[in-house]
């Protein structure tokens, strides 16, 4: 089920000819369409909510298509045979992956200890500390 709607710009005019308590009547109208219960209106409200209502019917239709379209794709994802590897073979790739991440830390380490030794140290101290 949707849980949101659109409201469109383009219906503001409209709307901003109507009184507060004849926009507030349309606004609750609107959610109970939007629940699926017929709201009533008088014959004013009605002229005005029927293209909200078509817009609401029009977007609801293609959330339905989308989400058709995305279970089927969903589902044939999962229907599909399970040529590739498991998951606990790419956990091990993974893993191995870390491993061989780790040595080449462990040669870091080694490389740039072997240059500390090698290295001539300078210390420089100012004038009359030395």
């Amino acid at each position: 089920m949707k849980k949101a709607f659109y409201l469109y710009q383009d219906q503001q005019e409209v709307i901003e000819q109507l009184t507060d308590i004849q926009a507030g009547k349309l606004f609750k109208a609107i959610y109970k369409y939007a629940n699926n219960e017929k709201p009533e209106l008088s014959p004013v409200l009605r002229i005005v909510f029927t293209p909200i209502r078509q817009a609401l019917d029009r977007n609801r239709e293609n959330y339905e298509k989308v989400s058709q379209i995305n279970k089927a794709n969903a589902k044939k994802r999962w229907d599909q045979p399970q040529n590739n590897a498991t998951a606990s073979e790419r956990m091990q790739t993974h893993l191995e992956n870390a491993n061989r991440n780790d040595k080449d830390k462990d040669k870091d380490k080694d490389i740039s200890s072997l240059l500390k030794e090698n290295e001539e140290v300078t210390e420089v101290w100012p004038e009359g500390l030395a």
